[in-house]
């Protein structure tokens, strides 16, 4: 018998980049150009790029994109409870110590109960909330649970990756800190 391998990787191995982006609001974290103006389309080098840890259309902030898996994983997996912090400000008034308890305590939402989340009211209208979940419109969806309309909603860190000084629609590469 003869083996032969047959090879239709390059010799060469693909880089690998992974980029912070301050989302502006209204940009949609996806490809399909149906949804509205796409991330892709405002940042088109980026288009060989996953998203990692989506923003819906209505929200802004730290969103990473990369094409790097190990980057993916830490970040999105199961097994990996990375803190996604966010700026939060909704219409009504808070009441701090009650919403320090419900979201200490978790919310129980139609597709489970959340983990208990951290909080710091901020002010009669606003609060930081830490999750280490990431379900589909979950800062939101808890809000709506105990009556709080969100107006605006912006990520600011996911575990130690900061937005920093990056304003909306400006972008930077990952440094070494990053990546650790």
């Amino acid at each position: 018998d003869k083996v032969e391998i047959i090879s239709s990787r390059t010799d060469k191995k693909e880089q690998k980049i992974s980029v912070i982006i301050n989302k502006p609001r209204g940009i949609v974290s996806s490809n399909i150009p149906s949804e509205g103006k796409t991330i892709y389309e405002l940042f088109p080098k980026f288009s060989k790029l996953n998203i990692i840890g989506r923003l819906d259309k209505e929200s802004e902030g730290l969103l990473l994109l990369s094409n790097d898996g190990v980057v993916a994983r830490v970040v999105t997996g199961e097994e990996h409870k990375i803190e996604k912090e966010y700026e939060v400000a909704v219409q009504e008034e808070i009441n701090s110590s009650r919403i320090i308890r419900l979201f200490k305590e978790g919310i129980n939402l139609e597709d489970g109960k959340t983990l208990p989340a951290k909080v710091k009211v901020l002010g009669k209208n606003n609060f930081l909330i830490i999750i280490k979940e990431g379900r589909n419109h979950q800062i939101r969806r808890m809000c709506e649970h105990i009556r709080l309309t969100t107006v605006k909603l912006k990520r600011i860190r996911i575990g130690n990756i900061t937005l920093g000084k990056l304003k909306p629609g400006e972008t930077r590469a990952f440094n070494e800190k990053d990546l650790k």
